[in-house]
Order: C-alpha cells, then structure tokens, then sequence
C-alpha cells in the first residue's frame, strides 16, 4: 500500500501552534496516512515523548518514517566529525524504533 503524508511541518502547521500529538488527527482528517519525523538540524524528541507519538499515530493510522540530520557524512576525513556523524545516526535510529517508524 502506498502512503502518502508530509516531511515535516508545513509554516501554517507551526503558526498554528499544532503540536506533533494533534498533527495525527489533522492527517488523518485530510486522508493523509503518512508523517516523516524531520530530525534534520539534529534529534531533539525524547524517548518518552516519541513512545507516545508512536501509540497516537497509530490510532489514527497513520505511518511514521524519519529523516536523519543532513549533516550526517561517514565519508568526512576528520575523525571527530565521522564519530558525530555515528552518534546522529544512532540518535536517528533510537528515535525511529521509538516512534515506531518504518
């Protein structure tokens, strides 16, 4: 089945103020069936608060996936920099099995 739903939150979602726990609904309600978690400029969403995403989300049937940080590159020669990027993309994949993403 494919799905369809926003990367992110649009400007008119963030004036709003709509938080991620009422976001679902509004997908769902716009037969929206998708939600791509941005974690673009870094991960920030707890553990706790995404465990509880994961269980609103599914009962408005809607599926989660994640986007990593872009500045994630495993290919940088400065060793430093190759570790952050791991740790981002261990915070990413923490936060995905979390969210229940798929």
């Amino acid at each position: 089945m494919v799905r369809f739903g926003p990367s992110g939150e649009s400007d008119s979602i963030i004036a709003k103020k709509i938080t991620k726990e009422n976001l679902a609904k509004i997908l769902s309600e716009n037969e929206l069936s998708a939600f791509e978690f941005s974690f673009t400029n870094g991960v920030s969403l707890s553990s706790e608060r995404a465990k509880k995403l994961n269980e609103i989300y599914k009962t408005q049937n809607i599926e989660i996936s994640v986007h990593a940080p872009y500045y994630i590159n495993l290919a940088n020669p400065n060793e430093l920099n190759i570790d952050k990027s791991y740790s981002y993309l261990l915070q990413s994949i923490e936060r995905a099995n979390d969210l229940g993403a798929k």
